[in-house]
């Protein structure tokens, strides 16, 4: 249905994985080691992130719907960006600090979790954002989540998809048929 926001979810996780990929692949570039204890950090990572989705798009939605798209994200980076640059600064810097340990595998665990939360706020302020407008405007113009092609007019060739079910007829202004047709 168009108020659904499936295809924003997998956003956020793109979001999550490709800072995961971009740090993980730097940190390895730069030689430092990958030990069994950095298999926690996707997991670290995966709450940041969501959370820092939810942060906005709580924030986006709390806006006035009647204005535009562009000026409701400006709006809702204004209350959002104050939580997650405070929340995002202070693991970084806790990570950073903690970068200096003695023990070599807890120091590396530090440089990936701190260098992928620096790429984590960055893609949620530019590739999140960008994907919460764009679903703001599919949702306006009444475009179906799982088909962003298609509006909820034309469903009939993807209806037995659950995320594509027609909207009942008292949605769309239209009046329910008695016959049961």
């Amino acid at each position: 249905n168009p108020g659904s926001r499936v295809l924003l979810a997998f956003s956020s996780v793109a979001a999550i994985l490709l800072s995961m990929g971009s740090a993980f692949g730097l940190c390895a570039g730069m030689g430092f080691m990958w030990t069994p204890v950095h298999s926690i950090l996707p997991f670290v990572i995966l709450g940041l992130g969501v959370d820092d989705s939810f942060v906005i798009t709580s924030a986006f939605d709390a806006t006035d719907r009647s204005l535009p798209t562009v000026t409701r994200m400006r709006l809702a980076l204004g209350h959002a960006a104050t939580s997650i640059t405070v929340t995002s600064l202070t693991d970084f810097t806790a990570f950073a600090i903690s970068t200096s340990s003695a023990l070599p595998a807890l120091s590396s665990f530090c440089v990936y979790a701190a260098v992928t939360i620096l790429f984590l706020f960055i893609l949620q302020f530019t590739f999140f954002t960008a994907a919460l407008c764009l679903d703001e405007e599919r949702q306006r113009s009444r475009h179906l989540d799982c088909c962003p092609c298609c509006s909820d007019a034309c469903v009939a060739c993807c209806v037995a998809t659950p995320c594509c079910s027609p909207l009942p007829e008292e949605e769309l202004g239209g009046e329910k048929d008695e016959g049961g047709e």
